[in-house]
């Protein structure tokens, strides 16, 4: 029996889990129960104006033209880049999520170092609301095998907080929906040296044709 606690912000940051492969490919007999055994990783797209400002007064210092008679204007777009680079970890409200969120599976019995250190989680959202989409949720499940039923932990929106709350990647420039348009895209997320994850997300509205990009750096 292997059991541990590999599970960080958006499942994956802080890269725990490629020393629970590890320890699973060099300490665990064939047909050994892992505690836990899986996890879903659930992305839903967001809309919350507030958050959005937030974000954007952070970098409000560097538009200063004259500040004890320095021009700080140029340093305005470089900062406003970091701070939309940044993963938001907190309460995501419910009712901030306009559709149904996707998931993607990861096995732990099965699943590989290298499909941990690279992976795509391809996406198509139908919007029911009209709004601004400024990014994406990301929340996980995790499952523990038990004698007649898995065991459930939900860091869902919906559920009751756990530390790992859940985690948002913003959009530096919102890309409006109304209802019936359909958002795709994909997050692909590549391991960095920082113990976690470059996260490059691309968004398109089918509908209008407008989309949107940004890179979200986590680190431990």
């Amino acid at each position: 029996v292997l059991v541990s606690e590999p599970l960080g912000i958006a499942l994956v940051n802080e890269r725990m889990l490629e020393s629970y492969l590890v320890a699973r490919d060099n300490l665990l007999k064939p047909g050994g129960k892992m505690f836990p055994d899986k996890s879903s990783l659930f992305l839903a797209p967001f809309s919350d104006a507030a958050l959005y400002a937030e974000q954007q007064q952070k970098s409000s210092f560097w538009v200063q033209k004259d500040y004890y008679g320095i021009d700080l204007s140029s340093l305005h777009a470089p900062a406003e880049e970091f701070d939309f680079s940044q993963p938001v970890v907190g309460h995501c409200p419910p009712a901030s999520i306009i559709s149904t969120p996707v998931d993607k599976e990861f096995d732990y019995n099965t699943l590989t170092l290298d499909e941990l250190r690279k992976f795509d989680f391809p996406f198509a959202f139908e919007i029911g609301t009209m709004q601004l989409l400024h990014g994406f949720a990301l929340w996980f499940d995790c499952s523990f095998p038990g004698s007649k039923r898995p065991w459930l932990l939900s860091t869902a929106p919906s559920e009751p907080l756990t530390h790992w709350y859940q985690t948002r990647c913003m959009l530096r420039h919102p890309i409006a929906v109304a209802p019936g348009h359909t958002v795709v895209g994909r997050m692909r997320f590549v391991v960095n040296g920082a113990r976690g994850y470059n996260i490059h997300l691309e968004a398109r509205n089918i509908d209008t044709g407008v989309s949107a990009q940004n890179l979200i750096i986590t680190q431990c």
